[in-house]
């Protein structure tokens, strides 16, 4: 036990940190902890603390309101709060920022504001006036944070001076004193070096046992220097005060921030740990494009931002702000920074191909992107060996089996600006035909070549051949007949309804606490089930008239590409286009001996196919083309319709089926996620009790289905004495489809 004064003090301190004696729950009032479930309940007076405004409240009533006579005065008779935050954790200039009230800002860094205060999701004033766009602000943060960085300096040099002089002073006494000492002395300098260690991993921990380094980042210490970190991020976007700036547009603010040395060249890692992002790809953000070339030009030429920038995906800057359709800054870009011209020969290996950024703007149709690569970056409408094998040489990623030199690779790898205008039903495919006809001659897909090296010899085809298969299929779907009123089939992720319900007559029946649970349980689903499908009723020539509505819907859209196909095999064949065959007679494809039955021209009297055939064929042979607009598998509002009203006639349908023959009736037990828990068939009956004693209101009977008796001295017969659930749920099912909605 402690006995002096400072050992008692020393005993309190240590109470409140460690526990002694026996272990036992917090009570201070047990009552109280049990209605408010709380150890520590709240105090008299606690709980008003934020239901009365304060001061404060004024203040910030004033900021909103942009009074900024009314906000001088109040900082004059209360200054201490000028720094003290607001129930939503928001410091005077803070808010005055969100505010957008300028003056006020100004006003509140004169007179000391703290500038380095964060809000909740890490942004600190410069981060919001780059935000709010106040260029006026963010010339006043950068200047105070300057003019304080230069009074610690000179701080520190007028202390690293004095400590020159102290050491001086302390060096002359120590010659004119001899200090004694011996071998046994332990108190050496190592010694004191330890104490001094442990003095301040003592100071970097808490009371309760934590780094105080993870202490409430928005509670920063006064004592430190208000200087800006310009680069820092904020908390939950990784963005900088730069990168706030870019996206709102605000050219001054970018001009301010890049003069004070904003680091425009470092890529960021946004929020979601993935996305990479430098501050001049941001600029494709900018929902005014001829904004963001500005912003583009001033951070090429006085940041010294490179488009070639690549991310980790090793897509540059350049690439994605062409695939971003983004033709002015791409232009400025290409004017301005010297690396444009090398970047736009850099190629992507993130998606399984080796795509240039000339083929991306081909790929989404972008027509001005397009003339401006070819006009103005040197790039051609074809890909060559040449281009791809620089490509690989300049490729950070030497591992990359996307990525690798050589005639194979780039043939098995690299998309064609041809291939993929094909793909997107465009017409940029004759921009292809002027300009590289060589090319054209020897086209070939590049998945055909894939399928190539792993000896598919039934998938070896030419351009040429994908597109006349193509028009062949369209062909095809254009003339398909009608299809035949058939009973809508019904897809396995639509809940049935049981059909059992149907045939009792519940029309009439009330709920009403005379009737037996079961009999109101079907009553209410019957209820349900009538106002899920108000229209389950209505004649099944509805769905008839949708259904032709659809199939008459896909018969025009092949129309449509079928003359678009046509076309393109016909200009193909006047530039010279061949077919796989003719381009590699010694490795001939054997399309048409395992297709050739459902490849095939309906205009030709040879064609041996059947319209059964026709209508049956789900085009095997063509799921690895680019080129085939395939069925779309999720309904259609018009679909839906015709297996509601498909479901309906099935339900109308007179049937005689007994009472007893009515589906298996199962209980559900809550569990959490997506699976559900079943009890045992010998528990169904004790659940059928418990829902009925639940619906007359027999206390005794619950309590003797789901508690243990009192006296449980004499065993079931069986051992285990049964007990159930009241989580339980009932479901109906009839046994072959899945749970009733």
């Amino acid at each position: 036990m402690p006995e002096t004064d400072e050992e008692k003090e020393m005993f309190e301190k240590e109470q409140e940190r460690y526990i002694t004696g026996r272990v036992d729950f917090l009570q201070e009032d047990p009552g109280r902890q049990s209605i408010t479930g709380s150890f520590r309940p709240i105090d008299s007076g606690e709980w008003s603390e934020q239901a009365y405004l304060k001061p404060i409240a004024k203040l910030f009533s004033y900021i909103a309101s942009h009074n900024r006579t009314a906000c001088n005065d109040f900082l004059k008779r209360n200054a201490e709060a000028i720094n003290t935050r607001d129930h939503l954790g928001r410091s005077p200039l803070q808010f005055a920022l969100l505010c957008s009230a300028e003056d006020i800002c100004l006003d509140l860094i004169e007179q000391g504001g703290r500038m380095v205060s964060r809000t909740v999701d890490g942004r600190c004033s410069l981060h919001l006036a780059a935000q709010m766009g106040l260029p006026k602000v963010v010339k006043a943060l950068l200047e105070k944070s300057g003019k304080n960085k230069a009074e610690k300096e000179a701080r520190e040099k007028e202390a690293k001076k004095n400590e020159g002089k102290d050491k001086d002073v302390e060096m002359k006494d120590g010659d004119d004193e001899v200090r004694d000492s011996s071998e046994d002395d332990w108190s050496t300098e190592d010694d004191d070096n330890e104490d001094e260690d442990y003095e301040e991993a003592r100071k970097k921990v808490d009371v309760k046992g934590e780094p105080q380094g993870e202490q409430d980042a928005l509670e920063e210490s006064e004592d430190e220097p208000d200087i800006l970190d310009i680069d820092a991020p904020d908390w939950d976007q990784a963005l900088t005060a730069l990168g706030y700036a870019i996206i709102g547009g605000s050219l001054p603010i970018v001009q301010l921030l890049v003069a004070a040395g904003a680091d425009c060249k470092t890529a960021r890692i946004l929020s979601d740990n993935v996305t990479t992002l430098y501050p001049l790809s941001l600029t494709e953000l900018i929902p005014d494009e001829t904004v963001a070339a500005q912003i583009a030009e001033h951070l090429v030429t006085a940041g010294g931002a490179s488009c070639s920038a690549a991310d980790s995906d090793t897509v540059t800057v350049f690439h994605r702000l062409v695939a971003h359709n983004k033709p002015q800054i791409v232009e400025t870009l290409l004017r301005v920074d010297s690396t444009a011209k090398a970047a736009s020969r850099f190629l992507n290996t993130a998606l399984g191909s080796a795509i240039h950024p000339i083929v991306s703007a081909f790929a989404s149709g972008h027509r001005a992107m397009v003339v401006l690569l070819l006009a103005y970056a040197d790039s051609r409408a074809y890909v060559d060996l040449e281009t791809y094998d620089r490509s690989v040489a300049a490729h950070p990623n030497k591992d990359s089996e996307y990525a690798r030199a050589g005639q194979e690779n780039w043939e098995e790898f690299t998309l064609q600006p041809l291939e993929v205008a094909l793909a997107d039903y465009s017409d940029l495919y004759r921009l292809v035909l002027d300009l590289e006809p060589e090319s054209v001659k020897n086209s070939v897909p590049k998945r055909a070549f894939q399928r190539h090296r792993y000896d598919s010899k039934e998938l070896r085809r030419s351009m040429l051949d994908v597109l006349r298969s193509a028009a062949r299929e369209m062909k095809r779907r254009s003339r398909e007949p009608a299809a035949p009123a058939t009973a809508p089939v019904t897809r396995l992720w639509k809940q049935k309804v049981s059909p059992w319900r149907s045939i009792f007559d519940l029309s009439d029946l009330e709920i009403s606490e005379s009737k037996e649970w079961d009999a109101h349980a079907i009553a209410w689903e019957k209820r349900h089930k009538a106002l899920r499908y108000p229209d389950a009723k209505d004649d099944s020539s509805k769905a008839t008239d949708s259904g032709d509505r659809a199939a008459e819907k896909k018969r025009a859209q092949a129309a449509k590409l079928l003359s678009y196909f046509q076309q393109a095999v016909e200009e193909l064949e006047k530039a010279g286009a061949r077919t796989w065959d003719e381009m590699y007679r010694d490795l001939p494809s054997q399309w048409k001996l395992k297709y050739g039955d459902l490849d095939f021209d309906p205009d030709d009297p040879n064609a041996q196919a059947t319209s059964d055939q026709s209508s049956k064929q789900r085009r095997p042979f063509l799921e690895d083309d680019d080129f085939i607009v395939d069925d779309d598998d999720s309904l259609t509002d018009d679909e839906e319709a015709t297996e509601a009203a498909g479901a309906s006639a099935s339900e109308s349908t007179e049937e005689t089926i007994e009472e007893s023959a009515r589906p298996f009736k199962r209980f559900s037990l809550f569990v959490t996620g997506w699976g559900e828990d079943y009890p045992g068939t010998h528990l169904i009956p004790l659940y059928d009790e418990l829902f009925e004693a639940c619906w007359k209101g027999d206390n005794d009977k619950i309590r003797a289905l789901c508690l243990p008796p009192e006296d449980d001295s004499a065993p079931p017969p069986s051992g285990i004495r049964d007990l159930i659930q009241i989580t339980a749920m009932v479901k109906y099912t009839d046994l072959h489809s899945s749970y009733s909605q």
